[in-house]
């Protein structure tokens, strides 16, 4: 009514108060919690060159306040049009595509517009998937405090594990198109922005497709097997656009395990919530129904969402193509001689050598990967308690596997030979040579 006498103050205060007003606690944490767990993984990849809070802040409110543009957009298209939902095969596709799938899309793609426009905060690749993301966040935050709202805390670890990565992947996919525009393919603004929006809106499109129609709904988990290699897709993006970083540093590492670990948790934490929630508001019984069911339908998308979105692979100046692949099943992980770069250590001797028996037993960490005489296979290790050996340094050591064919890991017994310094001033040069530091015998790290 408010709209069709052009109202446009009292059309949005309607509207804002339909999302906003008669809010419960529940709800509103379990959106809060379903948000941060999302903005800290987020955080976690922006290696290289990390975003301003106040940048992250002003994206996600725009992107809560541009969700509200959506319920204008679906009116005017209802008013002017007509199209609607039906209940027809092709009348519902292409609604879902037009409807409801540019309509988002624009409203979430719109705050990463004018951040680029009118700031200057985004200026490396990733930043495009990082503000577009959270434009998603703040959409989906909006979004989630309707549902949870209206249906209750049942539904906090769906929405944790589908819609919002769901909106973030498709989000992040038309910033792709503007960040290609810059950086790669340069087609001009619209063709790449336009080519990636309107893939987004048709992927979104399709998601609903087969979850709206009455007529094909029997083939609901047809929308999962799109999320389930979307995910794939989302790792490729944020591959890609970390490797084309213009900070990029080799001595930055993205430790995929760390990354695996936490999803796993916080995706976990989210179920623990909701099944406390659920416990507390309807009784234990409820709870513990709730926790059980969730288990088993959420359980599996927690380990295609952490082995995907935990699996980020980064090699300098190189672009994964976009394909249609298979996502990964599983948690385990290709070794990757980087993922132990920042890892803490146990070390002890072997060797029954005086000067290894002063080290060790000692800890420390990992603190890069070394090239030695052409050789990629060297630690730099700090170690934690410092000890004074006569004529060497006593602060740092080099190791390497005894074994080529048993590399070192996290959280796993190696045997590896110790290296100690000739001087101080080596243990910072960049081209490292073997008659630099002297073999001294062998250790176990763990």
């Amino acid at each position: 009514m408010f709209l069709s006498k052009f109202n446009l103050i009292a059309y949005f205060g309607s509207v804002f108060s339909h999302t906003y007003q008669n809010q419960n606690l529940i709800g509103f944490l379990g959106a809060l919690l379903v948000m941060l767990c999302w903005l800290f993984y987020l955080r976690r990849i922006d290696i290289y060159e990390p975003e301003k809070w106040k940048h992250i802040f002003l994206i996600f409110v725009l992107g809560a306040i541009f969700s509200e543009f959506t319920f204008l957009l679906s009116d005017l298209n209802s008013m002017f049009t007509g199209f609607k939902l039906n209940g027809g095969i092709l009348n519902d596709l292409f609604y879902c595509i037009i409807g409801i799938g540019a309509i988002e899309e624009l409203v979430k793609i719109l705050p990463v517009i004018l951040i680029l426009k009118y700031t200057k905060a985004i200026n490396e690749p990733v930043d495009y998937l990082i503000y577009g993301s959270i434009s998603a966040l703040g959409f989906a935050f909006a979004e989630n405090l309707l549902y949870f709202n209206s249906y209750g805390p049942h539904i906090i670890m769906g929405r944790a594990l589908t819609a919002v990565v769901f909106h973030m992947f498709l989000t992040s996919l038309a910033a792709y198109g503007l960040m290609l525009n810059k950086y790669k393919s340069g087609k001009g603004f619209l063709t790449d922005f336009l080519k990636y929006f309107l893939l987004a809106a048709i992927i979104h499109g399709l998601y609903d497709f087969w979850l709206i129609n009455p007529i094909v709904n029997r083939f609901g988990m047809l929308s999962m097997v799109i999320l389930v290699f979307c995910l794939s897709f989302f790792n490729t993006l944020i591959s890609n656009s970390l490797s084309n970083s213009e900070f990029f540093d080799e001595h930055i590492y993205l430790n995929r395990k760390k990354l695996q670990n936490y999803l796993i948790y916080t995706l976990s934490l989210v179920l623990m919530f909701q099944y406390l929630a659920i416990s507390f508001k309807f009784g234990h019984e409820d709870g513990w129904s709730s926790l059980k069911s969730s288990l088993l339908s959420g359980g599996y998308l927690i380990i295609f969402i952490s082995a995907n979105l935990g699996t980020i692979s980064i090699k300098h100046r190189k672009w994964k193509p976009l394909q249609i692949k298979l996502p990964k099943f599983t948690l385990k992980l290709k070794h990757n001689p980087d993922d132990i770069i920042s890892e803490e250590f146990d070390i002890i001797s072997v060797s029954k050598n005086r000067d290894l028996r002063r080290l060790f037993p000692n800890k420390g960490t990992i603190i890069k990967r070394e090239t030695v005489s052409e050789n990629s296979d060297w630690y730099l290790f700090k170690l934690e308690n410092r000890k004074e050996i006569l004529d060497f340094c006593g602060s740092h050591i080099l190791i390497k596997s005894k074994n080529p064919n048993n590399p070192i890991k996290a959280n796993k017994t190696t045997e590896v030979a110790v290296f100690v310094f000739l001087s101080n001033d080596k243990i910072e040069q960049e081209e490292k040579l073997r008659e630099d530091f002297l073999f001294k015998g062998w250790a176990k790290v763990k």
